[in-house]
This record gives structure tokens, sequence and C-alpha cells, in this order.
């Protein structure tokens, strides 16, 4: 899978389900992979000027949760604006 793209469209998040409200504000978006494919992913960028239509992107991989000290912590990929 091609870990490079760019943004396709994208929204702000200021409101989020439970458990993610340490995350506000953050973005989403539609990202267009290299190979044409096109995914829904978090932006960990939290610079609004580097965010927009066309942005290039790579994909990173982040702690997504963690439900206590005891517990699992789940990873993923997000995207970061390059």
């Amino acid at each position: 899978m091609p870990n490079e793209g760019k943004i396709m469209s994208f929204t702000k998040l200021t409101a989020c389900p439970h458990g993610f409200e340490k995350e506000l504000p953050y973005f989403i978006a539609i990202i267009e992979l290299n190979n044409k494919a096109h995914l829904l992913a978090q932006l960990v960028d939290k610079d609004e000027s580097k965010i927009k239509i066309g942005a290039k992107t790579k994909m990173v991989f982040r702690k997504i949760a963690d439900k206590d000290i005891e517990g699992p912590i789940a990873y993923g990929y997000k995207f970061k604006v390059i």
C-alpha cells in the first residue's frame, strides 16, 4: 500500500465521540493515495495553514487510544502534511 498521497477534501471537527475529547479540535480528510485509492483518515497536523486541498501527505503510525494504565493500547495509521 502506498504511504503518500494528497488531500482531496477535509473538515475540522469541534465535537467528537466519547473518548476523543483530548483530541479536539482535529481534522479528518479524504486522502487520495499515489495508487489513486481513496481513504478517510485523521490528519495529525494542528497547523491549519498547512491543511488544504491538494496538500501532499504521508502516512504515519500513531497511538489511537488507551483505555487505562494497564489496558491495551491501540495504534493505527494517520496522515501528516509534508
